[in-house]
């Protein structure tokens, strides 16, 4: 599974955190340059999956929930400037 971190502006964001959690493992990638964190799990099509990014002094946090790679609900995804 990738994941693609950017900006309200869709610039990617290098070397954050993100969170994915799948069934009852957790994985926390960094993104790399092109905001790309990947994550290897077979449960990635069988489970729901929980993903996050803490967020720092330039971007707000989020956290969404994925089932069969659908969006269930996103509960902040902002990520611009504060």
């Amino acid at each position: 599974m990738v994941g693609k971190l950017v900006d309200s502006s869709g610039k990617p964001l290098a070397n954050k955190k993100i969170t994915f959690k799948v069934g009852s493992k957790t994985h926390t990638p960094t993104t790399d340059n092109n905001g790309k964190a990947v994550i290897r799990d077979k449960n990635t099509n069988k489970s729901l999956i929980l993903t996050s990014c803490a967020g720092d002094s330039n971007y707000n946090p989020y956290s969404a929930g994925l089932n069969n790679k659908k969006i269930l609900k996103l509960l902040s995804i902002k990520t611009g400037k504060i």
